[in-house]
C-alpha cells in the first residue's frame, strides 16, 4: 500500500477545516487548527491571519455585550465537547444551571444563583485566557517567520503579561531578537554592537509567498491552453509582436521556508510571461 503524500494530506485537512468554518464560522478552535495547517504547508502569513481571527473570537467570548458572544461561546463549548467530553459537559452544566438557578426562590436559591454565576464567570475567564495564550504564541511564531519582528515581539510580550515567566513566550521574544540580529549580521559581518531597543528597531515590514494557491478552484486555470489563447488574442490587439507564454522559473527565495515542513517544496514555480515573437526595433 502506497504511503499517503504528506502534502496532499495537508491539503485535504485544510479543505476539511475550511468546510467546517463555512458551517461554524465562529469556531476559534477551528481557526487555530487551520492556522497550524497553513503553517505546515509553508504559509505563515495565512496562518497568522487565522490565528488573529481566533483572537478576535476570544474577545467576543470575553464580553457578553459583544455582538457574536453567544455564537462564539457556543462554538467553543461544542468544540470542547468533541475533544474533551468531560470538560465540555461540565461547562455546559455550569451554564445551564446558571440559567435554571435564576428561576428559584428564597435565599438559598439566590445564594446558589450567585455561586453559579461566579463559577460561570470563572469558566469564561479561563476559556478566554487559554485561547489568548494560544493565539499570542501562534501569532508571535508565524509573524516572526514572515519577518514582522516587531509584532512578533509584541505578541510574545502580551503572552508574558498574561502568564508571567512562561518559557514559551520568553523563547519567542528571544527568537524575534535573534532573527533581527541574524539579519544585521548578514548586512554587516563586522558588526560588534548588539545593544538595541526591540520596540524601536525591530522591523515590521514582512514578506509572503505570492502564488496561485493549490486549493484555488474558483477561477479559470490561467496556464491552460484556452486561457493562453484568450490572452494572446488580447495581446495581438496592442502588441502584435509579443505573445504570452507559461514559463517554469526556479524558486530563488528559500529562507522563508518553514523548517517544520514535512515535505519538500517545489523547486520551480510556474508564471506567465510576455515574450517577443520576432525582433522588435528601438522605439517600436
Amino acid at each position: 500500500m502506497a504511503t499517503p503524500d504528506p502534502y496532499d494530506t495537508l491539503l485535504q485537512e485544510r479543505q476539511h477545516l475550511t468546510q467546517r468554518l463555512f458551517e461554524r464560522p465562529y469556531s476559534c478552535i477551528t481557526y487555530l487548527q487551520r492556522a497550524t495547517c497553513h503553517d505546515k504547508l509553508g504559509y505563515p502569513d495565512l496562518a497568522a491571519g487565522d490565528a488573529y481571527r481566533a483572537l478576535l473570537l476570544a474577545d467576543e467570548i470575553s464580553d457578553d455585550s459583544f455582538e457574536y458572544h453567544e455564537e462564539a461561546l457556543q462554538s467553543y463549548y461544542d468544540d470542547v465537547a468533541q475533544t474533551d467530553p468531560g470538560e465540555g459537559s461540565w461547562v455546559k452544566v455550569v451554564r445551564n444551571d446558571n440559567h435554571a438557578g435564576s428561576q428559584g426562590t428564597g435565599s438559598d436559591a439566590g445564594e446558589a444563583s450567585v455561586s453559579l454565576i461566579e463559577d460561570h464567570d470563572a469558566v469564561i475567564e479561563g476559556i478566554v485566557q487559554r485561547i489568548q495564550l494560544k493565539c499570542f504564541a501562534c501569532l508571535s511564531d508565524y509573524l516572526c517567520q514572515c519577518g514582522c519582528l516587531k509584532s512578533a515581539y509584541d505578541f510574545a510580550e502580551r503572552g508574558l503579561q498574561l502568564d508571567t515567566g512562561n518559557p514559551i513566550f520568553l523563547d519567542l521574544r528571544c527568537k524575534a531578537i535573534r532573527t533581527f540580529n541574524k539579519v544585521l549580521l548578514e548586512k554587516d559581518p563586522d558588526r560588534t554592537e548588539w545593544d538595541s531597543d526591540p520596540r524601536a528597531e525591530l522591523p515590521n515590514q514582512g514578506y509572503a509567498r505570492r502564488e496561485l494557491y493549490p486549493w484555488n478552484k474558483h477561477e479559470p486555470d490561467r496556464f491552460s491552453e484556452e486561457s493562453l489563447q484568450f490572452l494572446n488574442r488580447e495581446m495581438e490587439k496592442v502588441a502584435p509582436k509579443c505573445e504570452v507564454r507559461a514559463a517554469s522559473l526556479p524558486v530563488l527565495e528559500t529562507s522563508s521556508t518553514s523548517p517544520k515542513l514535512s515535505f519538500r517544496p517545489p523547486a520551480t514555480i510556474q508564471q506567465l510571461g510576455v515574450f517577443a515573437k520576432e525582433d522588435i526595433g528601438p522605439h517600436e
